[in-house]
């Protein structure tokens, strides 16, 4: 499959909606899976971008870049829910990278522009307590989750 191959569509973007912009971020560390919550406050193409400020968390990312997220409803409204696969790519203070994600959410200008309306109603100290690092996933494998058999096939793998 070529790169306009589009992993988060419209179901997946859904589901960011429906959950505050909050995903669950699976790697490794320090030789044992986690997952932890995390806000998005940029979703372009493949990719997801948020902020980071937890240094064992990216000395983690930086030992093995793998990860995965989830998206489901934690409501139950939908049985629609989503594992995309990838890699991560961590920006510190002073890239350009950097400055722009954090400039995009400190003047609510990121994209999907549902992102800005969630951060406006949310106290910005709970969603990112400091701006640290910035963290972009890309992402190559697409899982439904959804009870199916389907559910440990991937939808898509580019």
């Amino acid at each position: 499959m070529g790169s306009d191959v589009v992993l988060i569509d419209n179901d997946v973007l859904e589901l960011l909606k429906l959950n505050n912009g909050i995903f669950a971020l699976g790697f490794v560390r320090d030789g044992y899976p986690v997952c932890y919550p995390r806000f998005a406050v940029e979703v372009e193409g493949n990719s997801i971008t948020f902020i980071e400020s937890d240094i064992k968390v990216i000395e983690s990312l930086k030992i093995s870049n793998k990860v995965a997220i989830s998206l489901f409803d934690w409501e139950g409204n939908t049985v629609k829910s989503f594992q995309l696969k990838g890699w991560t790519k961590v920006f510190e203070k002073g890239t350009p990278y950097f400055d722009e994600i954090v400039k995009k959410f400190e003047s609510r200008t990121m994209k999907p522009s549902f992102l800005n309306e969630i951060a406006n109603r949310m106290n910005e100290r709970i969603i990112i307590p400091k701006k640290e690092f910035v963290v972009k996933l890309d992402f190559n494998i697409k899982y439904s989750q959804a009870p199916s058999a389907q559910s440990g096939k991937p939808l898509i793998a580019i």
